[in-house]
């Protein structure tokens, strides 16, 4: 799969760059990456949260075989996975509305489907309204104001600087769940970030938004 990274400089990957190279037939044991979700960056949300599941190549097509095979089984479940039309019982989930019990059942079965797979969990939580307080003194330039950028940024070091912690010092790419309104601005930031002197810098891969619709691991951390 073409990776445009020349200079340190990081172009987004296509999804289907991002696909093919999950259904290719190489397994790189190796090679990491962490696969990022965020809650609602909506205006009334008080707190943006944007976590994300590092794992091999190898595991994340474990992952990906095992939930495409347990939603198959009957009952099947709706797939793509969204936890919250799940736990609300709208959408794919909607004629499921008056029965929270399949619902939570559904959630068990793709939760079973983790167990045993070498993954962890790393994440970056900013409360709105302390951010507001102090957003002017930490971004000059008003269109990187989200708080949503800030946990970008956040989870990304977090993931960094605990995975070494834990024994996991590998390059690492970064996929997270498309995000159109804020995709071109984090990639900005994304290559400040390659451009600064910092002792995980060396470790960080590609970065790509991808759809989750055909995902699993992106499904499995929402």
């Amino acid at each position: 799969v073409p990776q445009l990274q020349r200079k340190g400089i990081v172009e987004p990957l296509l999804d289907r760059e991002v696909l093919a190279d999950l259904s290719s037939g190489v397994h790189r044991a190796a090679f990491m990456k962490a696969y990022f979700d965020e809650t609602g960056k909506h205006a009334q949300a008080r707190v943006i949260t944007i976590a994300g599941l590092l794992m091999s190549e190898k595991t994340c097509k474990e992952l990906q075989r095992r939930w495409a095979r347990e939603a198959a089984r009957k009952p099947e479940i709706p797939l793509p996975f969204h936890m919250s039309d799940c736990v609300c019982g709208r959408k794919l989930f909607g004629y499921l509305k008056d029965d929270e019990g399949a619902r939570l059942e559904m959630q068990k079965r793709l939760i079973h489907t983790m167990r045993g797979l070498d993954m962890q969990a790393y994440g970056a939580s900013v409360i709105r309204k302390e951010w507001k307080a102090h957003e002017s003194e930490l971004r000059s330039r008003p269109d990187y104001r989200d708080p949503w950028f800030f946990a970008f940024e956040s989870s990304i070091q977090e993931l960094m600087l605990r995975s070494k912690k834990a024994g996991k010092d590998h390059k690492i790419s970064l996929v997270f769940d498309r995000q159109d309104e804020f995709k071109r601005r984090a990639f900005d930031l994304y290559n400040r970030m390659l451009e600064t002197e910092s002792a995980c810098r060396s470790r960080l891969g590609t970065l790509a938004f991808a759809a989750r619709d055909s995902l699993a691991a992106l499904q499995a951390i929402d």
